[in-house]
């Protein structure tokens, strides 16, 4: 059809003995479907309110959203409905593209916040301006010496328990005074308190499943739960990936891997598993990246070169 929203998908289940959602995320057939690509003159918060409708009455989290029935519904690119998804949910990445055009745009005196509206419906000014920050001041950073991780370990141990996480990263960000040593130190103190017990521990007595069914729902993000928790960000991410995954089989069908392999052909290296992830709908973003790396060790898969 010209229009997928001219298909009559009551009609369709009834001549096939279907339910309406099973013929959607069955259907194959794309051939006419619209390209969305963002673009802030003509972006539909209309189109959007729809999809997001139609994914929350039909995959409510903790379920993942089947992009191919989403695809159908709007009878729109999946891979368009995917990013369109992301953006909305407040996902940007921040691709060599992504930083080009946003080079591009401030060499051309555009204001951030006029960035930010040409780039996606929900990053900010503040997004733009820490971006050009990172391009503007490039930094050569080198390995802590020995000492200079003791004294990281130092600070970390006397004032974890004393003090709120952050102002504990706050501390060994006030001791290392020069850029060049301050990032690998809060990098190495950062990773230091996700094996400490205290902040672990801290994790362990929540409701994991319901903190990840609320920043899956777009109710709050990994961050907000962070601070409310008071631990280290990666604790947050690392229950997120493991409940999404035990949620997904770990078994991989032949069709899977055909995707993978298809997947892995038609992009460059860095992947965004992310959206292979959407894309394939039955796997978690670390098992995506897990099937790659043995996939890739068993020659089942060429070692592509990074872009």
């Amino acid at each position: 059809r010209e229009s997928g929203l001219d298909i009559d998908w009551v009609a369709v289940s009834w001549a096939v003995g279907l339910s309406e959602l099973d013929c959607l995320e069955l259907c194959r057939f794309s051939e006419g479907k619209a390209r969305w690509t963002y673009d802030p003159d003509t972006f539909s918060q209309e189109m959007a309110d729809r999809m997001e409708a139609f994914i929350a009455e039909h995959y409510p989290p903790p379920a993942a959203p089947n992009f191919n029935a989403v695809s159908n519904y709007m009878w729109l690119d999946i891979n368009d409905c995917i990013r369109m998804a992301q953006l909305l949910r407040g996902e940007f990445e921040w691709t060599d593209e992504a930083k080009d055009k946003v080079a591009r745009m401030w060499e051309q005196g555009i204001s951030h916040k006029e960035i930010a509206r040409q780039l996606s419906p929900n990053v900010t000014a503040d997004s733009i301006a820490q971006c050009m920050y990172r391009m503007r001041r490039p930094q050569q950073y080198t390995s802590l010496t020995l000492e200079e991780k003791q004294r990281v370990r130092g600070i970390v141990d006397e004032n974890s328990g004393k003090v709120s996480f952050c102002e504990v990263v706050e501390l060994v960000r006030q001791e290392f005074a020069c850029p060049k040593r301050r990032t690998p130190a809060l990098k190495c103190a950062k990773g230091y308190c996700s094996s400490i017990p205290l902040y672990r521990a801290r994790v362990e007595g929540e409701d994991k499943d319901q903190i990840a069914k609320d920043i899956l729902s777009g109710a709050t993000t990994a961050t907000e739960a962070a601070r409310r928790l008071d631990v280290p960000p990666v604790l947050v991410t690392a229950m997120v990936e493991k409940f999404q995954t035990r949620m997904c089989s770990s078994v991989w069908t032949d069709k899977e891997m055909e995707h993978l392999v298809e997947y892995v052909r038609a992009h460059t290296r860095p992947y965004s598993w992310k959206s292979f992830s959407a894309l394939l709908g039955t796997k978690s973003q670390r098992q995506c990246r897990l099937k790659f790396d043995a996939m890739r060790r068993s020659g089942a898969i060429p070692d592509m070169p990074e872009n």
